[in-house]
């Protein structure tokens, strides 16, 4: 509804008076001023049935409702609502409305029939851009020239482009001149908010909120901010803030679509495929969506058919493709992901940002140099301490590179239970606590396990691993439960090792009088049990011997183990 504006009668009781139309826009407030359309007569800025049809366009385009506004038009220029007769005093009017609707053969058409204009050439230019005719595009830049209106149109193309700080520059320059345009303010906010500097972002955009507080736009792109900067509660609080101040908060296309990722991709389904063609970045979430469940053949089909042209679109195709490449085991779609990390991470806008950074990472890891890949990763760790993607990925490959310590701190920080399931996860986990000499955390995660197959390829590790770095009483433990399900060779022999070795220690421990043994009497009877359980001829000769010596020494280990 409209928001209500009182006045005084000569009691100097309080009257509620209808909102005008002029009140309503004087506010912006785009739902109210449509809804009086609907019913006023023609009156002040309304002196006909084609004003009041033109004004309810000029409402709906602001609400962002552009699929309207498109429609009220169509019914103006002609009595047979077609697009084959559209006047010439709207043409300008549906090459916006397009434009916006993603629509650019149909933008560029519609400017074209129009008069010679500015507002022509700038439509055409972006027109021509987005439909990737360069020769074209170049051609009408040549003919944009100095006036303010030109200026934001290459600004905004180079916006599109990626090349931020190029816009940011001409936006700053028209603000030395004329600093009563505070809208530029957002525009340069968007440009920091795009370089991930979220703080600058904040600060450039609030200077525009002090004298429209309730612009969506702007609270919306605040959000975003908040949402990098902090968490999901923080973005919602700020969308929350102007909910109840704002009309048409709720039927904002872009607060719809943020809302979903602001909570982790919530209604993703309901929301985002209506707004695949209103909104770019629906596309690119409902992609991110889909990975998210792990459904990676649609996540690969909504981008089957396009050309990557932008940085996000370029790193979810790297992402499709390796994951597919290493589930499929096909080579070449792993090498066709690394290429698109490259691209990314050396193009020159972005070597420097926080994706360029983990992209050029990501391209080292699938070459499997994570000497070089740690070096992209460590640049960025001070900003992605809380994101388990990147703690889970930079683990691994400080572990692949071997520096386990610094691994293991970097894997434990990692809290979504999505990655604490995986066994890739738990295997390289479990691989640092052995070599950092923690074997007891690496043998009760496998006691926490409980799928069979994963168990027995954890087993396989930590009796391996814990056999070559000499935790031999682990390794003894892993390999008798491995002989208990297969009774190979590898498996007695591992075993064998493995109880030998930790006689051996115990054996060395004593001969140099120390005061501590390594093992518990318990844990050395418990290796004894082993060795007689086994089914092996060479396991009794050894159980006698060790047995032997274990009663001889009893009564000193008694006094010394731990």
């Amino acid at each position: 509804m409209a928001r209500k504006l009182r006045r005084r009668n000569r009691k100097g009781n309080e009257k509620t008076k209808a909102p005008t139309f002029n009140d309503c826009l004087s506010i912006r407030d785009f739902v109210g001023a449509y809804t009086v359309l609907k019913h006023a007569s023609p009156t002040g800025l309304i002196q006909s049935d084609e004003d009041q049809q033109l004004w309810s366009a000029y409402c709906l385009f602001h609400q962002g409702n552009f699929e309207g506004a498109k429609d009220v038009y169509l019914a103006l220029t002609s009595l047979e609502n077609t697009e084959q007769n559209i006047s010439k005093d709207f043409t300008d009017l549906f090459a916006v409305v397009y434009y916006h609707l993603r629509m650019f053969e149909q933008a560029k058409d519609a400017a074209t029939e129009g008069p010679n204009t500015q507002i022509k050439k700038r439509i055409l230019y972006h027109a021509y851009d987005k439909l990737d005719r360069t020769t074209k595009s170049k051609d009408l830049l040549k003919k944009l020239s100095s006036p303010i209106e030109d200026q934001i149109c290459i600004a905004a193309m180079h916006f599109n482009h990626q090349r931020y700080h190029d816009a940011i520059d001409i936006y700053k320059r028209i603000l030395l001149d004329h600093k009563d345009y505070t809208a530029i303010n957002v525009y340069i906010a968007m440009c920091y908010f795009k370089l991930d500097y979220y703080d600058v972002s904040l600060e450039i955009l609030s200077v525009y909120l002090q004298s429209f507080p309730d612009s969506i736009i702007a609270n919306n792109l605040k959000a975003c901010n908040h949402f990098r900067l902090y968490n999901r509660e923080a973005a919602e609080a700020e969308l929350k803030e102007i909910s109840s101040n704002s009309n048409s908060f709720s039927t904002n296309d872009l607060i719809k679509h943020n809302k979903v990722v602001f909570c982790n991709g919530e209604n993703a389904l309901h929301v985002l495929p209506s707004l695949i063609d209103v909104i770019p970045e629906a596309k690119l979430n409902l992609v991110i969506y889909n990975l998210r469940k792990e459904d990676f053949d649609e996540a690969e089909c909504l981008l089957v058919d396009s050309t990557p042209s932008t940085t996000n679109e370029r790193i979810l195709k790297g992402i499709i493709c390796a994951t597919n490449g290493q589930s499929k085991g096909n080579q070449e779609m792993i090498k066709q992901g690394q290429s698109h990390f490259e691209y990314v991470g050396s193009s020159s806008s972005e070597c420097d940002t926080i994706p360029g950074r983990q992209s050029m990472a990501s391209n080292y890891f699938l070459l499997e140099k994570f000497d070089e890949a740690n070096v992209y990763f460590s640049s960025i760790e001070s900003y992605m301490r809380n994101d388990c993607c990147f703690n889970f990925n930079y683990g691994v490959s400080l572990a692949a590179d071997g520096n386990f310590k610094q691994s293991e701190e970097i894997l434990l920080r990692v809290h979504d239970d999505n990655y604490i399931c995986e066994f890739c996860y738990m295997i390289w986990l479990a691989r640092c606590f052995i070599m950092n000499d923690k074997p007891q955390n690496a043998w009760d995660m496998y006691l926490k396990l409980e799928s069979a197959s994963d168990s027995y390829d954890l087993l396989q590790l930590i009796a391996n691993d814990c056999y070559i770095n000499g935790h031999f009483l682990y390794s003894a433990k892993a390999f008798n439960l491995l002989e208990n399900i297969e009774q190979i060779p590898e498996n007695w022999e591992g075993k064998r090792g493995a109880c030998l070795g930790v006689f051996q220690q115990v054996a060395a421990a004593k001969l140099k009088n120390n005061t501590e043994l390594p093992y518990k009497v318990s844990e050395i009877k418990e290796v004894l049990a082993m060795l007689q359980a086994s089914s092996s001829t060479q396991a009794e000769n050894i159980y006698n011997v060790l047995n032997k010596w274990f009663l001889e020494n009893l009564s000193a280990l008694s006094d010394q183990c731990k």
